[in-house]
């Protein structure tokens, strides 16, 4: 009967309407997360870490977008020549560079700090390139991953492993310096994408990005590394929607 189908409907929209205010209330704790964030950086000059072409997007897009305009300097510790791209690569991250509208960009190309599972690079070569930089710009705050570097790339690990070594060796030099690491989350949290903000509403400092369309722009400047694994990334991890970070 007609009335019945009308209740089955008042019945699913009942349903729909309720998911819809858990999931506002959820990116309501990630908004006030993000003040939190906003309150300790923003108008500062900020620093941030990574190990190789494409990872500012892959994993700090929420980040960089929610900050636009700041005073960010992106250091790159090596141009990701394991494949001999190491020149177009680095034009790749320029062109990245300019739809984030990072003010400063130093990409690295050292014999001791080249891209590659199989690379060990050292703590101290880290810290000295690091320091270059610090001297020179004299951030305010720090951002890079954390100890599990997001996909557990020995690369992105030995960068947290090296900036927590010159918090402590350099404290003289960065003791005004907040330090910030990007949170690696488990497997399953990793690949739902926006679902994730059930989650990551618990986090003190948060970033929101719930469009993965300036992600996949973003790395198709990086032409060269957007093949069909990646374009899945970008769809599916929730790193591309949101960023969750720790003071360490």
């Amino acid at each position: 009967m007609y009335w019945l189908d009308w209740l089955d409907w008042m019945y699913f929209f009942k349903w729909y309407f309720i998911l819809i205010q858990i999931v506002l209330i959820f990116i309501t704790a990630i908004m006030f997360s993000s003040e939190n964030l906003a309150k300790e950086i923003r108008g500062k000059k900020i620093l941030l870490v990574t190990a190789h072409p494409d990872d500012e997007v892959m994993f700090f897009t929420p980040f960089l977008n929610y900050f636009r305009g700041e005073n960010i300097t992106l250091l790159c510790l090596s141009n990701g020549n394991s494949a001999g791209l190491g020149k177009i690569r680095e034009k790749e991250l320029e062109k990245a560079a300019k739809m984030f509208d990072i003010k400063g960009l130093e990409i690295i190309d050292k014999e001791n700090l080249q891209d590659g599972m199989d690379k060990n690079w050292q703590t101290n070569e880290i810290i000295t390139t690091v320091m270059k930089v610090v001297e020179s710009f004299q951030p305010n705050a720090i951002i890079t991953f954390d100890i599990a570097g997001v996909s557990r790339h020995p690369n992105h690990v030995a960068i947290r492993r090296a900036i927590a070594f010159l918090k402590t060796k350099h404290s003289k030099v960065v003791k005004d310096v907040g330090f910030w690491e990007l949170e690696s989350t488990g497997l399953i949290r990793k690949y739902i994408g926006f679902a994730d903000v059930l989650f990551s509403s618990r986090s003190q400092y948060a970033v929101l990005s719930p469009s993965p369309i300036l992600a996949w722009k973003a790395m198709s400047t990086h032409h060269s590394q957007f093949v069909w694994y990646r374009k899945l990334f970008v769809v599916f991890s929730r790193y591309i929607y949101m960023n969750t970070f720790r003071k360490f």
